[in-house]
């Protein structure tokens, strides 16, 4: 990477990063312990909201994403990791 190009990647990480905050603590109260699902852990907003709700608010949580995300999403602090090819989180939960 550039330095420009860095610098546009990181712009937009205030937005991604109140997104979650605004989501999961003003208006979703998370509270420690609490069991919540995030759809898309592997994206911009679902690696944010992960680390958020674990290591923020204490949450247990629980996400999805395809098998070559597993790693990441679990390094990020997700308890549960569901494949979204391979299982039905509304089965699986």
């Amino acid at each position: 990477f550039t330095g420009y190009q860095a610098f546009k990647e990181a712009a937009g990480l205030g937005v991604v990063v109140f997104t979650g905050y605004q989501a999961l603590i003003v208006k979703g109260g998370i509270k420690p312990g609490q069991k919540i699902l995030i759809l898309g852990g592997s994206g911009g907003t679902g690696t944010i909201g992960i680390q958020i709700a674990k290591h923020i608010c204490g949450a247990y949580v629980a996400t999805t994403c395809s098998e070559r995300n597993i790693e990441l999403v679990r390094n990020l602090g997700a308890d549960r990791v569901i494949n979204y090819r391979e299982e039905n989180w509304s089965e699986v939960l």
